[in-house]
């Protein structure tokens, strides 16, 4: 490129290099004076009144009489609101359709339009907002409710572990479906998720454990402590004569201060009397 945009000036005036790295070139403060513009018929040529510009011209500013192709009268109508191929209707003769569209919140507006109630596909965008509340339908015009938002973000889940999860848009995060990896008290199968709670759920997982007592093996949830059977406890008493006779109990048998109420069964020496 060696002129302006306009072709009226060389650039070696302007600036004395040319544009060759991909740079807007620079403008002469001129009158673009193209004549390209779409509104130009083979009568009527109009030029760009704006100065000197890079890129495409600026709708045109002025106006062109054209013919109704209904009632043939002729009016004077703005550049800027004519199309290079739309033949024009005046408003007396402009007959709209009417018809509501497929999606029902829009109208055709054709100009004797022949179109079934079937062939009338809306052609705008949705737009409306969608339940997340953060998007717009971005799919065409519709009838009914717009579907799920397609937008979704990465997100930890709230658990031992953090995972990073793919969550949809405005969704809650759901529940780590993993089992927990932290340490625990035993090594029995892991039999809950992965949570953020302070301590684990006890284990729950049955095993043999001998009662309290020593007396017989029970099958006991893992976290049961102290488990007693339906026996006597028969542990010697503090007076080295009786036995406990409560039933398989945890503790002492009887208090420190308590005394043995059992008879006492020991013979006497001297008469061989039992000592009651």
């Amino acid at each position: 490129m060696n002129y302006c945009p306009c072709g009226a000036t060389p650039l070696s005036v302007l600036q004395k290099q040319d544009c060759s790295n991909g740079d807007s070139a620079p403008t002469c403060g001129r009158r673009c004076g193209k004549e390209k513009l779409i509104c130009s018929t083979s009568g009527e040529q109009h030029i760009c009144r704006s100065q000197c510009h890079n890129g495409p011209c600026p709708p045109c500013t002025k106006s062109r009489v054209v013919q109704c192709i209904e009632c043939k009268d002729k009016v004077r109508v703005d550049c800027q609101d004519l199309k290079q191929t739309e033949e024009y209707i005046c408003g007396r003769c402009f007959k709209p359709c009417n018809k509501v569209k497929n999606c029902g919140r829009h109208w055709c507006y054709k100009h004797k339009c022949q179109g079934s109630d079937s062939s009338h596909l809306c052609d705008k965008v949705c737009n409306r907002r969608l339940g997340c509340g953060n998007h717009d339908c971005d799919q065409p015009c519709h009838s009914g409710d717009c579907k799920m938002c397609p937008h979704t973000s990465i997100h930890k889940l709230d658990c031992g572990c953090s995972e990073e999860v793919v969550v949809p848009c405005a969704a809650t995060l759901p529940t780590c479906n993993k089992p927990c990896a932290r340490i625990h008290a035993c090594d029995h199968e892991v039999t809950h998720m992965c949570h953020n709670k302070d301590a684990c759920p006890p284990c729950t997982t049955l095993t043999d454990k001998m009662c309290t007592g020593g007396h017989k093996t029970i099958t006991m949830p893992c976290y049961t402590k102290i488990m007693t059977c339906d026996s006597i406890c028969g542990k010697i008493l503090p007076c080295g004569q009786h036995q406990c006779q409560r039933k398989c109990h945890d503790g002492y048998c009887t208090k420190t201060s308590e005394k043995c109420k059992q008879l006492c069964q020991t013979l006497r020496n001297n008469c061989g009397h039992m000592c009651v």
